[in-house]
């Protein structure tokens, strides 16, 4: 069902557009602003001969930069075409599959100036001579240019299988808040999610049937990612635990 039912595709390729919103929205994906995009190819799309797919006309227009664009815009609009285009490929429909290569490189003629180490030695005797006041920016300062400088400079080590195993289990299962903790840092890890795109998570968007994902809403409003079943095992009784009725909000606004 469209999401949006007040506006229909009344387009040429109408019936295609209606393929690929339904079968976005039975795989979990929350295709909001991608829908929304497709509304505008579809209206776009009666100026042109649709008749054997979907030209690289219609693809070239639909993606041309405008002056009040910032890059993501057109980026966004390459990514909602590349969608229906693998759409309709996979349904044996001619159509011309755009590649992120045809953005516009609005930052081609930037150039990123290098501190010396002079310059920067400077910036920490500044940050160490900072009045000290109220709001304690005396004493963060410092320590967050440090930081910021030390993770530009030293490579990062990755933890080892053990580690990881160990970081994972280690809030344990003998609490409830312990049982909490260990499916969240699993989910965390299954579905390489941002820590606030975990934070708005909401029961609504958890999926614990076959395929097993969430769906998470984070930058490029791309949002649909898989876990594996040690996971679900881990969220289903905390669900169960906390969640007496999954197809509502809870008292918490839909979270756990």
């Amino acid at each position: 069902m469209l999401k949006n039912r007040d506006e229909a595709f009344t387009g040429p390729l109408a019936a295609h557009f209606y393929g690929i919103v339904e079968e976005r929205h039975r795989m979990g994906f929350k295709f909001g602003e991608e829908e929304r995009l497709l509304h505008e190819l579809d209206r776009m799309s009666v100026e042109f001969d649709c008749q054997e797919g979907l030209p690289e006309e219609l693809v070239r227009k639909f993606m041309e930069q405008k002056p009040n664009w910032h890059q993501g815009t057109q980026e966004h609009h390459v990514q909602a075409i590349r969608i229906f285009a693998l759409y309709l490929l996979r349904h044996d429909i001619p159509a011309f599959l755009v590649d992120y290569t045809s953005v516009t490189d609005l930052h081609e003629d930037y150039k990123p100036y290098i501190f010396t180490h002079e310059e920067i030695n400077r910036i920490f005797e500044h940050a160490d001579h900072i009045r000290a006041n109220g709001q304690q920016s005396h004493v963060f300062y410092p320590v967050l240019f440090r930081v910021r400088y030390a993770c530009a400079r030293k490579t990062v080590r990755f933890l080892t299988e053990e580690e990881t195993e160990h970081l994972l289990s280690a809030p344990g299962q003998d609490s409830r808040k312990g049982r909490r903790d260990t499916a969240l840092l699993c989910l965390l890890y299954d579905s390489a999610a941002r820590v606030q795109e975990l934070a708005d998570l909401r029961v609504k968007d958890i999926r614990l049937s076959v395929p097993a994902q969430i769906s998470l809403t984070g930058k490029a409003h791309q949002s649909n990612a898989p876990y594996r079943g040690r996971c679900k095992s881990l969220l289903y009784p905390r669900l169960s635990e906390t969640c007496r009725y999954k197809n509502y909000r809870n008292l918490r606004k839909g979270k756990c």
